[in-house]
């Protein structure tokens, strides 16, 4: 017995290093949170080849955040073999099929069907809502505003959720505008809920027909009462872009300061201010640092004014290694000026230049797949609690 005893750490031991070798869920969500992809995406790969559903799930938003083609569709592939058993898997693959930017009525069809199944178990309204909007299904869309506002009344949705689907509902980029219904959504909930203050008030600034200046000034400072960054980007893009107000570029950069760290866009506005030199003078090194910020945290057209700082030279020297780089990751947003940009970029970049130039872009493709991650678990974690 005594023998046996004393056996007892000894097998204890050997079964946590055998366990130790083991791939852990728990191991690669922490990898995730703190930007160690490679771990993350080891241990998930291995449960998922054990058939674990969460885990294909985890290995596919990996993948997501890849702009190449085969990791979207391999990603696509991996939430539509999860969609079977996880809610989740539906979710996300309804999510991605309803924010291609080149989705068939078909793969449309089918976000709706899988955001209308997993719509009880995660409240995913704004997404829908979007889908029955870009396909003009006014009927569908109506009623689920109503199903919302029943259950924002239960308690069973936030005004989070509300203020989403106002958002979606005044999108013209998603079909035909609705900014009664968006604006009637808004003033509901706008007392108990001061961001819609500052929804409301880009509302009027988009659909000046809906209310007066009078009216615009008082839901920003509603919002700015309540100290909310969003408000002072509004004000800021006021006085940038000179709509409502009478254009000021340091009154602009005063009110996108108070909003930085809080608002991505106050990042591209900034540089964009210094970059093009509206406060008298060129600052290419605060342009670049607030560009660059804008563009690591998913703000739009942010790369491609960084492409233009580094082969323009405006107040610096032009440099054609990180132009090309910046010009290459413009490209992804897919516009007109994107693409020409980037083509000419590629064709004045020295030979002698591209394996440093390639190196660099996968570098900063690797660090923004991490930070986008990070946000997407940090969203995550910030829903379920609503």
């Amino acid at each position: 017995m005594l023998r046996g005893q004393a056996l007892l750490p000894l097998v204890a031991a050997i079964a946590l290093a055998g366990c130790a070798g083991l791939p852990d869920q728990r191991l690669a969500n922490e990898a995730l949170k703190r930007g160690d992809t490679a771990t993350a995406q080891r241990n998930y790969q291995a449960l998922s080849d054990l058939g674990y559903t969460e885990a294909q799930v985890g290995l596919a938003d990996i993948w997501m955040t890849n702009p190449d083609a085969d990791q979207l569709k391999k990603a696509e592939a991996a939430y539509r073999a999860a969609a079977k058993t996880s809610p989740r898997a539906q979710g996300r693959l309804g999510r991605l099929l309803a924010t291609k930017p080149d989705a068939t009525e078909a793969e449309l069809l089918e976000a709706q069907g899988l955001l209308e199944q997993s719509l009880g178990n995660a409240g995913y309204y704004p997404e829908l809502a979007a889908i029955y909007q870009k396909r003009g299904q006014t009927e569908q869309l109506a009623e689920l505003v109503k199903q919302l506002q029943g259950a924002y009344r239960s308690g069973a949705a936030s005004a989070k959720k509300v203020d989403g689907v106002a958002r979606v509902l005044a999108d013209p980029t998603l079909g035909t505008p609705d900014p009664e219904t968006a604006k009637s959504l808004l003033e509901n909930i706008a007392p108990g809920y001061p961001a819609a203050w500052v929804s409301l008030a880009q509302l009027l600034y988009d659909f000046p027909d809906q209310g007066d200046t009078a009216q615009l000034q008082e839901y920003l400072d509603n919002g700015r009462a309540a100290d909310l960054p969003r408000a002072e980007l509004l004000l800021g893009r006021m006085y940038y872009d000179g709509k409502w107000m009478t254009p000021d570029a340091k009154k602009a950069e005063a009110h996108f300061q108070r909003a930085v760290d809080k608002e991505v866009a106050a990042d591209y506005y900034l540089g964009q201010i210094y970059r093009r030199g509206y406060l008298g003078q060129v600052y290419p090194q605060k342009a670049l640092d607030h560009l660059l910020k804008a563009a690591r945290n998913g703000q739009n057209s942010a790369d491609f004014a960084i492409a233009q700082l580094f082969s323009q030279g405006k107040g610096t020297q032009p440099n054609l290694l990180n132009a090309y780089v910046f010009g290459q990751l413009a490209k992804l947003q897919d516009t007109p000026q994107g693409n020409e940009l980037a083509s000419q970029l590629d064709e004045q970049l020295p030979p002698e230049q591209r394996a440093d130039a390639e190196r660099l872009l996968e570098k900063e493709r690797t660090l923004r797949a991490n930070l986008l991650l990070r946000a997407q678990l940090e969203q995550e974690h910030g829903e379920e609690a609503l």
